[in-house]
């Protein structure tokens, strides 16, 4: 088991953005990932975000599959569950 520390308190966080700090465009968009097998026992300060810059620069075909938060399957994203912003 690989343990990872959330820097922004977010347990899931995909986001196509614009930082001009690092990148003169913000990005073209996501696609197809998959999220498996994550146990995650504590509590996450801040909602998580699946979300798309515009209208074209888009998030498409996320899969979050068997996501435990402390010990309960977590079965839909939003509400009380997996809170999503």
């Amino acid at each position: 088991m690989t343990a990872y520390i959330f820097e922004l308190g977010r347990l899931i966080d995909v986001r196509v953005f614009h930082n001009p700090k690092y990148n003169p465009y913000p990005g073209n968009r996501i696609e197809n990932i998959r999220f498996e097998e994550i146990t995650f026992n504590g509590q996450c300060d801040n909602p998580s975000i699946i979300d798309g810059y515009d209208e074209t620069r888009t998030v498409d075909g996320v899969h979050i599959h068997n996501l435990k938060i402390n010990g309960k399957l977590i079965e839909h994203a939003g509400g009380r569950q997996l809170p999503m912003q």
